[in-house]
């Protein structure tokens, strides 16, 4: 059975108010990521599946996903560009051990902290939160509206959790991201940046210098024995739009 739900509403929200009175089963949810001895699940019970996307985002984070596309604009020269640009290539060497995944979507804030063990291979939740926004963002009445919204929702985030972590890693709503996918012909990988570049260039409405984006290159695809294409991911995202 599926129910519809009116624009602007929570999704999150437990399905108890159905068309027929029929109870409704989440069939989804947090199953190989148990909580920590701190951590009450009852909210992520009560919201079932409402924190996949924050979860997933903090495994990015912590460098568990095969997919590593950052859309951190890059560095610009200068000392303290190389200050910056060292933080960074020794923040990658140091693995990290702790995240948040924070999933910024129509309804509000969903956010979960991970936790992996001294060995590495294990996950649990250190804490979560839902912040619901004022009003839903596609009821805003433009971008500074928008904008405002999300400002008074991660104000509250901050001060119920004051978040602290090795790592951030946050989501961008879908309406501020676009995407593009591209077959290419093999080519060699030192090559490969400057002709996703063109490829991109070419094909995204926008000019790349208005946009911050990055590609992920997922290998290649053909029939045995011929030559294999490089299937690559673009994501993208208007600077003015997605704040970077």
């Amino acid at each position: 059975m599926s129910t519809k739900t009116p624009p602007g509403s929570d999704p999150c929200r437990a399905i108890s108010d159905a068309p027929l009175a029929a109870p409704v089963d989440w069939l989804t949810g947090l199953r190989r990521i148990a909580c920590g001895k701190k951590v009450a699940p009852a909210g992520l019970k009560r919201r079932p599946g409402c924190h996949l996307v924050a979860a997933g985002l903090a495994l990015q984070a912590l460098g568990l996903t095969p997919v590593e596309i950052n859309l951190l604009p890059p560095v610009s020269h200068g000392v303290r560009a190389k200050l910056k640009r060292l933080g960074r290539a020794m923040s990658r060497k140091r693995p990290a051990r702790t995240a948040w995944g924070i999933d910024l979507s129509t309804s509000g804030l969903k956010a979960v902290k991970l936790a992996r063990d001294r060995r590495g291979r294990r996950c649990t939740i250190e804490d979560y939160d839902f912040v619901e926004h004022k009003k839903p963002l596609n009821q805003s009445t433009g971008d500074a509206a928008e904008r405002e919204l999300i400002d008074q929702t991660l104000l509250t985030f901050r001060t119920r959790k004051k978040p602290t972590a090795d790592r951030i890693c946050i989501g961008l709503s879908n309406e501020t991201v676009i995407g593009l996918h591209l077959q290419l012909p093999p080519i060699e990988l030192s090559k490969l940046d400057s002709l996703v570049e063109y490829e991109a260039r070419a094909q995204l409405p926008i000019p790349l210098e208005d946009l911050v984006w990055g590609f992920h290159e997922s290998g290649g695809s053909g029939a045995a024995g011929a030559e294999q294409s490089t299937e690559t991911f673009v994501v993208a995202a208007r600077r003015r739009r997605s704040g970077l």
